[in-house]
């Protein structure tokens, strides 16, 4: 009788008063464990996202850098390149090399373009053409009427170190500047037929921002 009712007594402590406590904090650690799991699981959340703000912030603000870059382009002799008109002109007398300042006619755009290439645009808004992509010698071997870029607009950028460029055309060739700048209208001031780059191939690209003059590209 004495083992019976002994036996009850730790039955119902076992079963009303152990197992809940245990039920309890084995609840209470589960919890804690999901509790841990799902702060843990937050942060790298958290870190991503932060990484993808700022991996778009950086993105933006490199494109914006490029979008629109206005400069002058200055001969190896020291003159500028003339857009005449500001732009619009098919044929004879598209380019001057002779200007000594840089005035709206002197001033060009860089478009950037995919792969490293880019458009180079007109104070009015036209883009300067390369004829057949490049390889002519004479008075219309560059245009600057184009309204929209296609093959012949695009030229690669040759950094030939000390903001010294090569204008290179879609088939490969440079861009010269006959005796080295100095040429007005009525003669053949460029040409795009050089298939290496030499003095008269090497353009001085001067960055203008703000209304000011700086040597950087």
């Amino acid at each position: 009788m004495y083992q019976s009712k002994n036996f009850s007594i730790r039955y119902i402590l076992k079963r009303y008063v152990i197992m809940p406590v245990l039920q309890r904090r084995l609840l209470a650690q589960r919890f804690n464990k999901e509790e841990a799991e799902m702060n843990k699981l937050f942060c790298i959340i958290y870190r991503i996202i932060c990484f993808v703000v700022l991996f778009n912030i950086a993105l933006t603000v490199s494109v914006s850098a490029q979008t629109t870059r206005k400069c002058a382009i200055q001969t190896v002799n020291g003159n500028y390149l003339t857009a005449v008109n500001g732009g619009g002109i098919f044929g004879n007398g598209a380019l001057h090399t002779d200007a000594t300042k840089i005035d709206a006619w002197e001033q060009f755009k860089l478009i950037p373009l995919s792969n490293g290439k880019y458009a180079i645009q007109t104070i009015k808004g036209n883009y300067l053409t390369a004829v057949n992509g490049g390889g002519v010698f004479g008075l219309a071997a560059i245009h600057t009427d184009a309204t929209k870029i296609d093959g012949w607009e695009v030229f690669t950028l040759q950094n030939l170190g000390g903001n010294i460029y090569a204008i290179q055309t879609m088939n490969g060739n440079y861009l010269t500047a006959l005796n080295g700048g100095g040429i007005g209208g009525g003669e053949v001031t460029i040409h795009t037929d050089a298939t290496k780059i030499d003095a008269w191939e090497k353009f001085r690209l001067i960055m203008l921002v703000s209304c000011q003059i700086y040597n950087v590209c």
